[in-house]
């Protein structure tokens, strides 16, 4: 991600925080919190007072303390916040020395200052032991906050546990949010920058290619994170970022002027927006849904009529042929555990999406109904699943092991194993060309426009290597 150039519209901000608890139990998802979260007059700190209550936690966390500021008799011990004896802390959180947006912690720009939840919130030691609770906001005049949480009115919101586990923005804005209402999901749009463009066309196109994945059901709110600074005004997204920490929230690098309608149909918004639809992953498991959500950004533009289904396979083609170009020295498994080699990751991770697609349908079933089963059992779950588990509950539903055997040679391997043979059954060439094959209806069938989706348009898109 680009890092930040420029100054924040809140000069300065900081935080202050209250916590209460009491003696911790050993059973998880006990505890229930209260919060009040107030950005002061100056726009320097948010005072957020909080309280537990049932098995409340004495020992917090923070991933800033170095920006914390404790209100006795809480104390640092070490990297961790004591309580008081009642199980209550507070704490004053200053977003000028908290971590820059390069790790992702604080954004500031001349409409908005965005916030990471592992910045500013102090969590309980033990996650497990909090099931969720209530966070008000108090603002000054001017000040809206844009935020992925459940609203229970007048500035009251409900979140879940997911807000102590997970990556999660607090969006401190300007002006009232763009709103853009899909099938889908409804969508609150924040923007770090001042900007012409409008979000709707763009996010209203990508919404309607998932949607058919989805089932056609809705996923509630979703908040919006639009940063386009340091990059050119009118640039089309190059970063998508997806994550659940208190609700569904999507990030974009975007220019702050770029015309929505011209970008409608890129792949990054559909990326991102698949994942909202897949249960959190372990950080060494990131090749499963980070493949799936590849295989799909091509699939169902192709579905939607964004581009044609030569274009989605040429794309698939040309993106299998750089991951397979960056294998060779380590195994998947290998990879999965370290950082970087992204491309290998991704396109390693959608090689498995389409041979289990493949598998599955000679079966009767697909990739897609393996996708919505995931959602409707583990996708709100507040937990993090790892790929094997998923791909069990995925062959448990076909009655035999389909996708586990295809995961486990995959991750053993240091090439993206049996892609050549699935593309040739399909009927696709190393270009992406149709030929004739024997699965060549198969193929037809993965990318069959999805009902009312528009002509597909003449020009190609270019294959992309990944969103993050």
């Amino acid at each position: 991600m680009t890092p930040p150039r420029r100054p924040c519209w809140l000069p300065v901000a900081g935080l202050c925080v209250v916590a209460c608890a009491h003696a911790p139990r050993s059973a998880p998802s006990r505890t229930a919190f209260e919060a009040r979260v107030t950005l002061s007059r100056d726009r320097r700190a948010l005072d957020v007072s909080m309280c537990f209550s049932g098995a409340a936690p004495m020992t917090l966390v923070g991933s800033d303390l170095d920006a914390v500021t404790l209100s006795p008799p809480a104390r640092v011990r070490g990297r961790a916040v004591e309580t008081d004896a009642r199980g209550c802390v507070r704490y004053r959180f200053d977003l000028e020395g908290a971590g820059a947006w390069p790790r992702r912690r604080v954004a500031r720009g001349d409409a908005a200052v965005v916030i990471s939840n592992r910045a500013w919130l102090l969590r309980p030691q033990d996650r497990r032991e909090v099931r969720g609770g209530e966070i008000s906001l108090a603002l000054p005049p001017g000040v809206r906050a844009v935020v992925p949480w459940r609203p229970l009115g007048a500035d009251r919101y409900a979140v879940d546990a997911s807000l102590f586990a997970w990556e999660g923005y607090l969006a401190l804005a300007a002006r009232d949010p763009v709103t853009v209402t899909t099938p889908l999901a409804r969508f609150e749009v924040a923007r770090v920058e001042e900007g012409r463009s409008d979000p709707r066309p763009w996010l209203a196109a990508a919404a309607s290619a998932v949607l058919p994945l989805a089932g056609g059901e809705s996923l509630g709110r979703a908040q919006v994170i639009l940063d386009g600074r340091g990059i050119e005004p009118r640039a089309p997204p190059g970063f998508g970022l997806s994550s659940r920490g208190g609700g569904r929230s999507l990030l974009f690098v975007v220019g702050r002027d770029a015309d929505g309608a011209s970008i409608s149909g890129e792949w990054i918004a559909v990326h991102e927006m698949v994942h909202m639809l897949l249960p959190v992953t372990r950080d060494d498991d990131a090749w499963l849904g980070e493949g799936i959500a590849t295989y799909y950004q091509e699939v169902l533009r192709a579905r939607a009529g964004m581009i044609t289904p030569h274009d989605a396979w040429a794309n698939l083609c040309s993106g299998l042929a750089a991951g397979a170009r960056a294998a060779g020295r380590r195994t998947l498994a290998e990879v999965a555990r370290g950082r970087g080699e992204y491309t290998r990751l991704y396109w390693s991770g959608a090689a498995v999406a389409l041979r289990a697609d493949v598998a599955l349908r000679r079966r009767g079933s697909s990739l897609d109904e393996a996708v919505r089963r995931w959602r409707g059992c583990c996708v709100d779950a507040p937990r993090t699943w790892s790929a094997m588990e998923l791909v069990e509950l995925a062959d448990r539903a076909a009655g035999e092991r389909v996708l586990a055997p295809i995961a486990e040679e995959a991750l053993a391997s240091r090439e993206l194993p049996g892609v050549r043979e699935a593309l040739a059954s399909l009927g696709v060439a190393p270009d992406g060309a149709m030929i004739d094959g024997p699965l060549r209806a198969m193929r037809d069938a993965i990318t069959a426009p999805s009902p009312g989706s528009p002509v597909a348009p003449a020009a190609s898109r270019a294959a992309p290597r990944s969103s993050r």
